[in-house]
């Protein structure tokens, strides 16, 4: 039978072991964890119910008033989004968002927070400023009327969820998005 002195270790060798596997795993909790606010009445549910031709009063009546809204007449929409899991420019420009104003100058730029900051966009670039920072988008939408936002991004690590309805200048849903990142 070992002597006291060296059971006593071996419970705090064990207890020590617990303590460090412990703040492992909630660590790793708090990395993997959502880090974002969604406004009062949100669900993911609901917002899956949301479709192009919908009314503003419906969109407000099922999801609630949204956390924010961003109001137009803008110019367009260039998203960036990665083609090939290779592409040496996916990295750069992953869930990339460059809004533009009528007068061709960039508005804003949004998304995943990385690609926001390796783009180094600023209001008032032009687009050929953009297109030699970060190359050629997927796609350009047209001006939409107003978005509303529907969760915004908390904190600085971890996943994030942007969750918006897009309307046109009569109040009409035209589309929504909703995406997963990490910041």
């Amino acid at each position: 039978m070992a002597a006291p002195h060296v059971r006593r270790r071996r419970l705090y060798s064990i207890l020590a072991m617990a303590g460090l596997v412990a703040a492992f795993c909630f660590s790793i909790f708090y990395v993997l964890r959502d880090h974002t606010a969604y406004a009062p009445r949100f669900s993911k549910a609901k917002f899956a119910l949301v479709c192009p031709g919908l009314s503003e009063a419906r969109v407000v009546t099922l999801l609630g008033p949204p956390l924010s809204e961003d109001v137009g007449p803008s110019g367009e929409a260039w998203y960036y989004k990665p083609q090939l899991p290779i592409a040496l420019r996916s990295g750069r420009t992953r869930g990339l968002i460059v809004t533009f104003r009528r007068d061709g100058t960039v508005a804003d730029t949004m998304g995943a927070p990385r690609a926001v900051a390796k783009a180094r966009l600023h209001a008032g670039a032009s687009a050929a400023d953009v297109l030699s920072a970060v190359g050629l988008p997927e796609r350009i939408d047209p001006p939409i009327y107003k978005t509303a936002w529907y969760s915004k991004q908390q904190g600085n690590r971890g996943r994030y969820s942007v969750f918006a309805v897009l309307y046109d200048t009569r109040g009409i849903v035209v589309g929504t998005e909703a995406k997963w990142d990490f910041d």
